[in-house]
């Protein structure tokens, strides 16, 4: 199906297409695609709608943190689970896993027409279940990309 705003995610050698939006509406949709067979299927569909949200591949699951909902995929049940959620509402953040933790960086704030770019970082703390504030970035983003170096630190663009 046609959509933008969609993330790919790589989990044992599968590509997974999440969410998105496909002109008309936010999408929860979730596709599975094997290079062995050369073929896409449909896996569960996330609990929620997804359009420019963070999506990673950690510990062989797929971990997804949208505008105001957060959900954990478990591949081995084709089972969703929600998480909880960032303290702060942001759309258009960058997700990374960093030192064994689920980071997300930037993003904006505020309603449709007055939205900001925020500074924040939030790391999730697997042990608590809850989201941690980091040390915020020198400047805000929003809209970007962001990659981890070899453990080394969070690059973002």
């Amino acid at each position: 199906k046609k959509r933008g705003g969609l993330k790919l995610v790589e989990l044992k050698g599968k590509l997974y297409a999440l969410g998105g939006f496909d002109g008309n509406s936010w999408l929860n949709t979730v596709e599975y695609y094997d290079p062995e067979k050369d073929r896409w299927e449909f896996k569960t569909s996330m609990k929620n709608e997804y359009n420019q949200f963070g999506a990673v591949n950690f510990e062989n699951k797929i971990y997804v943190v949208g505008w105001k909902t957060s959900e954990v995929y478990h591949p081995e049940e084709d089972r969703w689970e929600e998480i909880p959620h960032p303290n702060e509402c942001q759309f258009g953040r960058s997700l990374v896993v960093f030192k064994g933790k689920l980071v997300v960086i930037g993003g904006v704030v505020g309603e449709v027409k007055e939205w900001k770019g925020i500074s924040t970082v939030q790391y999730y703390d697997f042990a608590d279940r809850v989201w941690k504030t980091g040390q915020d970035m020198n400047i805000p983003r929003c809209y970007h990309a962001a990659a981890v170096i070899s453990n080394s630190q969070p690059f973002n663009l």
